[in-house]
């Protein structure tokens, strides 16, 4: 079945370009210039939501910020393609809820080779499974593989690709120090350089996340070294 991804852009020369890269990969895609035309197109066969940066870059943030708020979108991959004079808003693409950020030119074949890694994802999420689904516990937490979920007492919340990823990395050496760079290596599909700041920003939010769901989880920073998921005793 064929991946779909929305292109959202002013530019129709980027578009036509980047569907037949797209196309030559086996990837559908389709045009999108306002907020309301990306929910339009939004189905279950929909990798991600290909974002071209322009010169209007606070109405591009609200847009992911949208994104992040509307039901249809609120878990679907963003991928900002930043313009080179725009670097300086790579961490408020991230904070504003993309799932991944790239800086102009990028080659094709590094994304989609992204994309590859992307669809293997979906492709493990939608398999269906002889068993019932095995819910996995830390804690006060419940930790819904397939929806990117986490429940705990105090509310649920549904994290991005990157941050569930990560959050399974601490989860995984729960207690124990964490490098940036081991989290580099399990987190980012192909193991592409990727800025300690990055892997601070996602943390951030990783944070929040589980500061609002959880009583006896936290996220601990080590100075110069990395992370740790730590389980707090009851009344600690």
């Amino acid at each position: 079945m064929q991946r779909q991804l929305i292109i959202y852009s002013s530019d129709p020369d980027f578009y036509m370009l980047m569907s037949h890269i797209l196309a030559t990969a086996g990837y559908g895609s389709s045009p999108a210039t306002d907020l309301q035309g990306i929910l339009d197109l939004i189905g279950n066969q929909v990798l991600a939501i290909l974002l071209d940066t322009s010169d209007e870059l606070e109405d591009l943030i609200e847009l992911c910020h949208a994104l992040r708020r509307s039901e249809p979108s609120a878990r679907q991959n963003i991928i900002a393609l930043i313009r080179a004079r725009h670097e300086e808003s790579y961490f408020d693409f991230v904070k504003a809820g993309v799932t991944e950020c790239f800086m102009r030119p990028i080659s094709p074949e590094r994304l989609l080779a992204y994309l590859a890694d992307l669809s293997l994802e979906a492709e493990s999420r939608s398999e269906p499974s002889a068993a019932a689904p095995t819910k996995l516990r830390l804690a006060d937490l419940s930790i819904d593989e397939q929806r990117r979920l986490i429940t705990g007492p105090l509310a649920s919340a549904s994290l991005s690709p990157i941050e569930f990823r990560l959050f399974m990395g601490l989860m995984s050496c729960s207690g124990q120090v964490v490098t940036r760079q081991d989290l580099v290596s399990q987190v980012w599909p192909g193991r592409r350089h990727v800025s300690q700041r990055s892997v601070d920003v996602h943390i951030t939010k990783l944070r929040r996340c589980v500061a609002r769901t959880s009583n006896l989880l936290q996220i601990r920073t080590i100075r110069s070294s990395g992370y740790a998921l730590d389980v707090l005793e009851p009344g600690d």
